[in-house]
């Protein structure tokens, strides 16, 4: 970038780019304006969400202290509502996150403070975040995953999994454990990115109090 008249010129990848912008449709404000609606939808979903989690007294905790988790918690005005983040970075551990102050815990904490929910700031990683945390899951934890849908993770979700699983597994759909981890890879990645038919009595809940 530089003023008109600058000394620098300009390469063929310019061009290339705004080509590309044009013929995916980006090279207008409607797509932004669209993109914009999307992200207000789901603020308000997550505000109405976090609402009724702390009008019955329970504890959020959140993990993911990276700079896309913090901007999430201030885009959604939610970190008054997190009681702690959890962060598997040693360096992040003992700090305090931009804005909202909110103290970030080794992952440990989870099992110490006990939750009742566990909001993936981290999302692109979610599917290793729930996989690696199955545990607080079986104690009776829930995961509040927030893209591409919000979504609640919770005991039952996991159970439905594993029923499918063992159902495929005794109908020779998958006939080695390495099929089985196989098929259970994309079962996580459908929780993460496509789950409707699995949706959990608290979260129907959410969508009718909508």
């Amino acid at each position: 970038v530089q003023h008109k008249g600058g000394p620098f010129q300009r390469s063929n990848s310019v061009m290339d780019f705004i080509g590309c912008e044009k013929q995916a449709g980006l090279d207008g404000l409607n797509p932004f304006k669209n993109l914009q609606g999307k992200l207000d939808f789901l603020k308000n979903m997550i505000n109405e969400l976090f609402k009724n989690i702390k009008h019955q007294d329970k504890i959020i905790g959140a993990y993911g202290a990276a700079r896309s988790g913090t901007t999430l918690l201030s885009f959604f005005d939610i970190g008054q509502d997190v009681d702690f983040i959890v962060d598997d970075n040693p360096e992040k551990q003992g700090k305090f996150t931009p804005g909202d102050h909110i103290l970030v815990k080794p992952t440990k904490a989870i099992y110490e403070k006990k939750p009742d929910y566990l909001f993936i700031l981290a999302w692109i990683h979610a599917k290793k975040i729930i996989r690696d945390n199955k545990k607080y899951i079986d104690e009776g934890g829930h995961f509040i995953v927030c893209f591409p849908e919000v979504k609640i993770i919770g005991k039952k979700e996991m159970a439905e999994i594993w029923k499918y699983a063992r159902f495929a597994k005794k109908k020779n759909v998958l006939n080695s454990t390495l099929e089985l981890e196989y098929f259970l890879n994309k079962i996580d990645n459908n929780i993460i990115n496509n789950f409707e038919n699995i949706i959990t009595e608290s979260l129907k809940l959410v969508y009718k109090e909508l």
